[in-house]
């Protein structure tokens, strides 16, 4: 800051930072909160008249940030300083290095990467004085920082993106277990659910909460999403194999159930069997009973041809629910992760090309 005409002798001074106020204390920021550094400050004056002073401050600034896009979310914060009283040819503000303003490296969140995009000495009018009969405006001296914040990909993915890949392909290995043993296929599938969703919460912790979906809730929600198609392929192939468990006792072991089974077989048979018999003949005008023929079907039917349909019918069904939850698995194999790798493509696509 240089004072032009400040009076003052020609030396140097060092007094407290709230000595000598006038005019330096003139200085407005776009910030919250704005705090001295230093205790002590050093006032030079120069021949021609002029003072100058360095001064360190502590800013606080209210940048709102929108999440929508976070983790891979980018904001722009701009900073100016003014002397809104003084006017620029009474008060002068100027970066203390000639290339403009440095950045401090603690400065930003810890988090995100903070970068100087510009800074600039500039000017501006303003009301200098306002009258009954008029106004007088003048050019006043002003510094502008802008600054951008972005967090570095790299770092979101090898602590978000690549953990909740390696949960979900984790849910893949259910795949090539065994059919029958769900409990180990449900206690990989739980396992990977509790540690996505760990992450989830580690991953909201970092930011405030919103009232929009942000691009880490639709990646929790996709890979979600995949470790539900698992836990629901799972319990087609538990069902399908229980049905063919089913079909294999009914073949097998379970007699009340075959006897059951027989009995409405027979009871079909008879119908069908009266539905295609030919017209009873007609005799005196009346149609001869068909009892005696009805007996004779049913005794021509042995045991042993029953226990055949009865064996071969549950054996082929229960062949059926096998070979299907077999091709449900197989499947599962190539379907799952090509959709993932799909659907990972395209959100990575969208949030950083597009």
């Amino acid at each position: 800051m240089v004072v032009e005409k400040s009076g003052r002798p020609p030396g140097s001074v060092i007094v407290r930072y709230d000595q000598y106020l006038y005019p330096f204390s003139d200085l407005q920021f776009t910030g919250n909160k704005v705090q001295p550094k230093d205790a002590y400050r050093l006032i030079i004056s120069a021949s021609d008249g002029t003072a100058s002073t360095r001064s360190n401050y502590e800013l606080e600034i209210h940048c709102p940030f929108n999440l929508k896009h976070y983790p891979f979310d980018s904001h722009y914060c701009p900073i100016d300083i003014y002397a809104g009283k003084h006017p620029s040819r009474q008060l002068s503000l100027s970066w203390y290095y000639s290339d403009g303003a440095r950045l401090n490296a603690s400065i930003g969140p810890v988090s995100m990467h903070t970068s100087l995009v510009s800074s600039e000495s500039c000017n501006f009018e303003g009301l200098y004085a306002v009258t009954e009969l008029n106004t007088a405006s003048a050019r006043f001296s002003c510094l502008r920082v802008r600054l951008h914040f972005h967090r570095p990909f790299h770092a979101s993915f090898f602590r978000y993106f690549l953990p909740t890949i390696i949960l979900v392909a984790l849910t893949w290995i259910i795949f090539y277990i065994e059919r029958q043993r769900l409990q180990s296929r449900i206690t990989i599938l739980a396992f990977s659910s509790l540690l996505t969703f760990f992450c989830a919460m580690l991953w909201n912790n970092e930011v405030p909460s919103t009232a929009y979906l942000t691009a880490a809730d639709v990646w929790v929600f996709l890979c979600n999403t995949f470790i539900l198609l698992s836990l629901l392929e799972v319990i087609a192939v538990h069902i399908l194999m229980k049905m063919s468990h089913k079909q294999l006792l009914l073949a097998n072991k379970n007699e009340s159930v075959r006897a059951e089974s027989r009995y409405r077989r027979e009871k079909q048979a008879v119908k069908r069997g009266r539905s295609i018999s030919p017209r009873a003949p007609i005799a005196n005008g009346r149609i001869f009973e068909m009892k005696h023929l009805d007996q004779d079907l049913l005794g021509s039917t042995s045991t042993s041809n029953y226990d055949t349909l009865i064996n071969d019918y549950f054996h082929r069904w229960s062949d059926y629910y096998s070979v299907t939850a077999a091709r449900v698995d197989l499947s599962a194999r190539i379907i799952l992760p090509l959709a993932y790798g799909i659907v990972v493509s395209l959100y990575f696509s969208f949030y950083l090309f597009l």
